[in-house]
């Protein structure tokens, strides 16, 4: 478990990045310029982070899982996907931006694991970690590979479709046997 500094100091670090690119493009941020910004040394940025794009992951993973969890077992999946895009869409230009970019340790492949990962944890809380069939988990990978890819899609294309369209299409195309624990 984390500790409250080095959570303290990872939000600090992320918030100087965040801050960095509502006025930079994302190949002109360097970890040199995140520490500027926020009068820490590279040192601080290396003992939290691996580069960059590992605190892009760990700021996306950070948001949606607040965002996912909290409402879990609140609201219907169905909801927490729309609540999910509209978050998305309300920070249009950081989510673009972090998505763009598709080489080494990239958002986009993140979102993938990121995904297919959040599925299997709540289906884990749900059945205490008994094995599921290869045949289900299978189905999931696809789902959950095409879900990522979708919103990624929506994400560079402008978000031109509303969050609750994008959500219902994405809850809809969830086979039964899924949809079973995302009611």
């Amino acid at each position: 478990m984390m500790n409250k500094g080095n959570l303290y100091t990872k939000q600090i670090l992320a918030a100087s990045f965040i801050d960095l690119l509502k006025y930079n493009p994302l190949s002109k941020i360097t970890i040199q310029r995140i520490v500027d910004n926020c009068e820490f040394t590279r040192q601080t940025f290396y003992l939290h982070f691996k580069d960059k794009y590992d605190l892009i992951n760990w700021i996306y993973k950070q948001k949606n899982y607040i965002i996912t969890f909290s409402y879990l077992d609140k609201i219907s999946w169905k909801d927490i996907l729309c609540k999910l895009l509209e978050y998305h869409k309300s920070n249009k230009k950081f989510y673009r931006a972090i998505m763009e970019y598709s080489g080494q340790n990239s958002v986009r492949e993140y979102l993938r694991m990121y995904t297919y990962d959040t599925y299997c944890v709540i289906i884990n809380k749900q059945i205490n970690n008994v094995l599921l069939p290869d045949e289900f988990m299978f189905s999931l990978r696809l789902y959950s590979c095409g879900s990522a890819q979708m919103t990624l899609d929506w994400i560079l294309n402008d978000m031109k479709e509303s969050p609750q369209y994008i959500a219902t299409r994405l809850y809809n195309s969830m086979n039964t046997e899924i949809k079973n624990y995302f009611p």
